[in-house]
């Protein structure tokens, strides 16, 4: 059985265009597969550039071979929400979300690459320090881009720009945002923020409580 990894898909349609099945397709910015018509040929799994679609084996998740592809022949680096790569325990592996650490650097963490073009990470959250209420994390979005519309059902969302200028959309509203500015989106309301700058638009982001793949056993 294979599935997409969404934290990790970013958009590209490749395992579209290999399935002759017609199982994968996207859904926005993230692929899915249809497990009615996957015929499990592992297509899909072999050609995804990102390492986004995972074999799962007896309740555990196995990343793609391409994720072995850049750099040594090693395990691939852990992304938000894997494991280190080392078989050793992490905090999303313990029993109830034990914390580890309470302290998370984020040159520490990958990015996950999404189209639009902008970089997200995962810092805070029930993986890594056993956060049950909330998560938090930065992205980073690219000068014309944007985080396109779209909202959360039960989570609020609250954001801090460390740097660059914006255009925040919500509620028929648009505001003018830049470093030091808070942004709030209640659950259910669809917003965007738009890279209006010259330089790549960095902020924190928080949700309450956590978005389902933040937990542990997310996807």
């Amino acid at each position: 059985m294979y599935r997409v990894n969404p934290e990790k898909c970013m958009g590209c349609g490749v395992c579209v265009a290999s399935c002759s099945q017609g199982a994968p397709r996207l859904e926005g910015d993230t692929a899915v597969i249809d497990q009615d018509l996957c015929i499990e040929c592992g297509t899909c799994y072999e050609v995804c550039p990102e390492a986004a679609i995972e074999e799962v084996a007896e309740g555990r998740a196995q990343p793609a071979p391409a994720a072995q592809e850049a750099g040594s022949s090693g395990p691939a680096p852990a992304g938000p929400g894997d494991g280190d790569g080392s078989g050793e325990e992490t905090p999303g592996d313990k029993e109830g979300g034990e914390t580890m650490e309470a302290v998370v650097h984020a040159d520490h963490v990958e990015g996950v690459y999404r189209i639009p073009p902008r970089v997200s990470k995962l810092l805070i959250s029930e993986k890594s320090v056993g956060a049950r209420n909330l998560s938090l994390g930065m992205n980073e979005t690219a000068v014309g881009s944007r985080i396109p519309e779209h909202a959360h059902p039960e989570q609020e969302e609250a954001m801090f720009i460390i740097s660059g200028r914006g255009m925040f959309r919500i509620s028929g509203k648009e505001y003018e945002v830049g470093p030091g500015t808070a942004l709030f989106a209640p659950p259910g309301v669809p917003h965007e923020l738009v890279n209006t700058g010259e330089e790549p638009l960095r902020l924190v982001w928080c949700y309450a409580p956590p978005l389902p793949e933040h937990r542990l056993g997310g996807k």
